[in-house]
């Protein structure tokens, strides 16, 4: 939302259902260029005039005060703290209450992210690599759908309910959706689905649904 003096704004027509809005004072120019009527809302109060905009805007010599920075800062804890692994990032970005699941142990904040990223992304499958396959902002909100790529080298034993599955040496692609949270720069929340059946199909994992938990046979 942007709010100008009313008497500094132009509105012209252009055509059809494109809407042309320039906005000048003395230091700055805002131009919503081609916009379509739909995507525009506009109050007119006493003193000036909100502009409500939805969807992709340029603005020029004003602040972005939009959702990309949240999404830049999930675009960094995947690809510099999870492709990378700089550790570093994480008390750059993360907020010191933040878990990456509801039941962590401490520590939480940047250092459980350190501490879980090593455990997984160094110690258990050296190799993984995070795709980032769509990220989705609104606001504080961003939603991301992301593939992990790894070769499981190590056992699973971590699994609620199924076994150990010894090493296999096979490729597997884990589907990941994800809602994070960004406040002030850092991310403090976060709620996952992961698609852990299909990856268990790719080991060539064997379940008996409502069977006691016991070693997964190949």
């Amino acid at each position: 939302m942007w709010s100008a003096p009313r008497r500094q704004l132009k509105r012209n027509t252009l055509g059809g259902n494109l809407l042309n809005i320039i906005a000048n004072d003395a230091q700055h120019q805002l131009t919503l260029s081609a916009c379509p009527r739909s995507m525009l809302q506009y109050d007119a109060p006493s003193s000036s005039l909100e502009l409500h905009a939805v969807g992709s805007i340029v603005a020029k010599g004003f602040p972005q005060m939009d959702s990309q920075e949240p999404k830049a800062i999930i675009q960094r804890y995947y690809e510099e703290i999870g492709n990378q692994r700089q550790l570093t990032v994480a008390d750059e970005i993360i907020a010191p209450h933040f878990r990456l699941f509801p039941d962590s142990p401490p520590p939480h904040g940047p250092e459980g992210v350190k501490q879980f990223i090593t455990w997984l992304c160094v110690n258990t499958f050296p190799d993984l690599h995070v795709t980032i396959e769509a990220l989705i902002a609104e606001e504080e909100q961003v939603a991301a759908f992301v593939t992990l790529h790894a070769t499981q080298t190590s056992p699973i034993d971590w699994l609620s309910g199924i076994g150990p599955i010894a090493a296999t040496g096979k490729r597997f692609a884990l589907r990941e959706y994800v809602l994070w949270r960004v406040v002030g720069g850092k991310i403090v929340e976060r709620m996952i689905l992961a698609d852990t059946w299909g990856v268990l199909q790719q080991l060539g994992v064997q379940l008996v649904l409502g069977a006691p938990a016991q070693e997964a046979t190949r």
